[in-house]
């Protein structure tokens, strides 16, 4: 029973830090794409987040099924400790991954956002003048939001129109946390029964 009470708060921590994970790295990802890429290839970058979340919803469940009939404690302690490998090539890539141009314009560096756009356009099809513009209207644009955010609040957003777009977002979050406790509720289920050294019925008719 120690070790069932064991995986239950293991359960209990990683449950809380996804939630957490899904609120950073869905928007995190999806602002930084938008920021980075040009126009034409926005679309699919932005489309390939929503993709790595139901690869990786398979790939996990994969990981928990395979590792139900491992003996002892490690049958649901490996699930965990695999997910720490994707940290280190994630880290590596950062710190080759472009600075976000319109971030750059935000803090005043605005050589460096010249060449952050530079970076992601194709030598010899951009001229200097075009990425000037581009840089222009990333200023421009960073102007307006800067005027149009010191007369507003959070209250403004359940007022008029902002209500809709509150529900339309605060939908999708449900939607994205509410499907990943249906994706890993069976696999918990199953890792939880190999603990105890029993399995239910849902485990046997998955296998």
């Amino acid at each position: 029973m120690s070790s069932y009470a064991e995986f239950l708060g293991e359960v209990s921590l990683q449950s809380k830090r996804h939630v957490s994970e899904t609120v950073v790295f869905q928007t995190l990802t999806t602002t930084y794409a938008a920021e980075l890429m040009p126009m034409a290839l926005r679309p699919y970058l932005t489309s390939f987040v929503n993709i790595c979340w139901a690869a990786g919803l398979f790939l996990g469940s994969g990981i928990v099924r395979a590792t139900l009939n491992i003996e002892g404690n490690l049958s649901w302690r490996l699930p965990y400790m695999i997910q720490w490998v994707w940290p280190v090539p994630l880290f590596i890539a950062c710190l080759f991954a472009p600075e976000s141009p319109w971030y750059l314009v935000r803090v005043g560096k605005i050589d460096e956002a010249r060449r952050a756009v530079a970076k992601t356009c194709t030598p010899g099809l951009v001229t200097q003048d075009e990425i000037d513009a581009t840089v222009s209207l990333m200023q421009h644009t960073t102007m307006l939001e800067l005027q149009e955010s010191k007369q507003q609040s959070l209250t403004n957003c359940f007022k008029g129109t902002n209500l809709r777009r509150t529900e339309i977002v605060s939908t999708q979050y449900s939607l994205i946390l509410t499907r990943r406790s249906a994706s890993s509720g069976s696999s918990r289920t199953c890792a939880a029964s190999s603990s105890r050294r029993t399995r239910p019925s849902s485990c046997k008719r998955s296998g």
